[in-house]
């Protein structure tokens, strides 16, 4: 090989790799957070549960048949199932899947038929997020600009505009 090949290539090609590497890590690190947070919430369900079946059993016994006392930790149940649906969905986000709407079998995002029930799937229309604007810096000139300033004082541009 060629003394340019080690010279300029191949740091390029490492640099490359390595950076590659450190999307996938940071990538595996965030679904195992997610996964994480999955099992300490349906763990939180299944004590919840426990305790609706022992509020009803001890109703059961006492020949009280009031379910208001534990439609509070159905609401709750109901929010943490919200939340691990929202989790699934980062996950598959993240590994450009999307669910079945139908079978819930996990499908490649641009899909248009589910591979286990034939189901179509609707088309996923990412919507790119708006800029946000940062308020401490100026958008002409970047300089820093202080709380409650209508205009920045290098340039002279109005804040907010």
């Amino acid at each position: 090989m060629d003394l340019n090949f080690w010279k300029k290539e191949f740091p390029k090609k490492v640099t490359k790799t390595c950076k590659v590497a450190g999307e996938k890590s940071s990538q595996l690190i965030e679904e195992a957070k997610l996964r994480l947070n999955i099992a300490n919430l349906n763990d939180k369900i299944s004590d919840k549960l426990a305790e609706i079946g022992a509020l009803v059993y001890e109703d059961y016994k006492s020949g009280n048949s009031s379910y208001a006392d534990f439609e509070e930790l159905c609401k709750s149940i109901e929010e943490d199932e919200i939340a691990i649906a929202d989790m699934k969905n980062s996950i598959l986000k993240m590994k450009k899947m999307k669910q079945c709407e139908v079978c819930d079998t996990a499908l490649n995002i641009d899909d248009k038929y589910c591979s286990k029930c034939g189901a179509e799937q609707p088309e996923i229309v990412e919507v790119e997020p708006e800029e946000v604007i940062d308020p401490t810096v100026c958008p002409n000139c970047e300089e820093k600009i202080e709380k409650g300033s209508v205009y920045c004082s290098k340039c002279g541009t109005k804040i907010g505009e």
